[in-house]
């Protein structure tokens, strides 16, 4: 529905952007003829922005879990100081990372995270996106 009202739109937009030469030339007044087109032009773009913003896709392939659905609530949380931060040391946001794979040969992608400063993360996969944190056992 979405995506043919855009279409719509859009084409409208392509009609009203071809200059009205017949009108413009046969009354020798360019001025009114391209302000008239050009407010239209811009009503018809915040239309369009308006309907391709608002749209949801019902057929959407990802979307987002939250922390208490899954189990997973880490956080690589870096607190930049006056001597340890990106201007001193260039590789100040690049030191954590996220590795997945089967840890225990249950046939499930385990996760492990790490961050640079705090303790990393070892999530084990119960299945169904259900994760448990295992860092400490």
């Amino acid at each position: 529905m979405c995506s043919k009202i855009s279409q719509q739109v859009v084409l409208f937009w392509s009609r009203q952007s071809r200059p009205r030469w017949s009108e413009e030339v046969g009354r020798g007044d360019r001025r009114s003829a391209g302000e008239n087109g050009s407010i239209m032009k811009y009503f018809v773009l915040l239309l369009a922005t308006f309907l391709l913003t608002s749209c949801e896709d019902k057929n959407a392939q990802f979307r987002l879990l939250d922390a208490s659905e899954t189990g997973v609530d880490f956080v690589n949380d870096l607190q930049p100081t006056a001597d340890l931060n990106i201007f001193n040391y260039m590789y100040f946001y690049n030191g954590g990372g996220v590795g997945a794979g089967d840890l225990n040969n249950d046939g499930l992608v385990d996760l492990i995270f790490t961050t640079n400063r705090n303790s990393n993360k070892l999530y084990l996969n119960q299945g169904g996106l259900k994760f448990k944190d295992i860092s400490e056992l």
